[in-house]
């Protein structure tokens, strides 16, 4: 069974290929942007479908 102590420890490490690899996917998500591939959604509609629950 993993404990809070480890979960926390774990997570404390920083795996550096990630950082690279959400960087070449934010990239290339924005190059598509850029070229008209995709196109983007107002934040105002996307808080709209998942309205949050209070209390």
């Amino acid at each position: 069974m993993t404990s809070v102590n480890q979960v926390s420890d774990s997570s404390d490490e920083r795996d550096h290929s990630l950082d690279e690899q959400w960087a070449q996917e934010a990239e290339s998500r924005l190059g598509a942007y850029y070229r008209g591939e995709v196109q983007a959604i107002p934040l105002n509609e996307v808080v709209a479908q998942y309205p949050v629950k209070l209390g």
